[in-house]
């Protein structure tokens, strides 16, 4: 079956405010992700998780202005996507893009794909775990529960990416890869494809990273934080091994090993890439300069 979607298809031009974040919060914020990056330690998870939450939706919204076929919405549960994408199908929009938080008792994110064609929808999730971790196993469970109760006829896997080794870094993975997601719509459109034919190797909805590898596009493992799982998806894709994935020219594994440093954390050394701490920090230093310049 051959998916034939314009992704840009009823999208309103019109740009979003950045309306929610506060200015001062903000930099409060970006002083303590400056530190931890200078003084060389991870900032607590408790921390990263909710500020990265309290700004999302104006990183979602800045991102919209700067992409405005990317149509990415934040929600807090997985049934207030579905109640999400109820509405967009009504104004006749078949696809977009959503960072999810996993609802009540907690904070774990993911970030989602909704399409429609050939009167068939498909929602895709990418995990930026795995679900052997509580947050991804609860978020996956609940957003099969919702897709089965208002979509029963859709199709639905989540996918796990084995990205993130660290705590409280979910809301920024899910952010990146909501932006990758319209740069790589080949290979999500190949993903969708082959999750309304059946052709995925999910275990109830769940693709684990072992089949993810063989479709996940090399962009999207820009930030993996364990050397060791680079490598691993470097060996199922040895074609890509030595290709450019940045304008610099570097390979994956150049990019990685750039941006390699090592922590001690509860008395053991751990070695792994900060480059998803590098980029919360563009995030905030974006945002913070949009709030600044629109107040003045």
């Amino acid at each position: 079956m051959k998916i034939n979607l314009n992704y840009s298809a009823g999208l309103q031009r019109s740009e979003e405010p950045i309306h929610k974040s506060n200015k001062e919060s903000l930099e409060r914020y970006l002083d303590k992700v400056d530190a931890a990056i200078k003084h060389g330690y991870q900032l607590e998870a408790s921390t990263t998780a909710s500020k990265d939450k309290e700004f999302m939706v104006d990183f979602l919204s800045l991102a919209n202005n700067k992409k405005h076929d990317l149509n990415a919405h934040y929600c807090d549960s997985p049934l207030e996507m579905m109640e999400k994408i109820k509405l967009l199908l009504e104004e006749n929009k078949m696809s977009a893009r959503f960072v999810v938080n996993m609802g009540e008792g907690g904070t774990h994110f993911s970030a989602f794909e909704f399409l429609k064609t050939n009167d068939k929808i498909s929602i895709i999730g990418i995990e930026p775990a795995t679900v052997q971790g509580m947050g991804p196993a609860l978020l996956a469970f609940r957003c099969m529960q919702a897709v089965n109760r208002e979509f029963p006829d859709a199709s639905f896997a989540f996918v796990e990416t084995d990205l993130q080794r660290s705590n409280g870094d979910c809301g920024m993975f899910s952010l990146f890869l909501v932006n990758k997601m319209l740069k790589e719509k080949s290979a999500m459109h190949q993903i969708h494809e082959k999750n309304i034919s059946g052709d995925l190797k999910t275990d109830h909805g769940i693709l684990n990273k072992n089949e993810a590898d063989f479709l996940i596009p090399p962009s999207f493992m820009k930030h993996t934080q364990s050397p060791s799982r680079l490598e691993r998806y470097l060996n199922a894709n040895s074609s890509i091994r030595d290709a450019c994935i940045n304008k610099k020219g570097e390979t994956l594994k150049e990019r990685q090993d750039r941006n390699v440093t090592s922590i001690e954390s509860n008395g053991k050394k751990i070695t792994y890439s900060n480059s998803i701490e590098l980029k919360r920090r563009m995030e905030i230093e974006s945002l913070f300069s949009h709030i600044s310049a629109s107040k003045r």
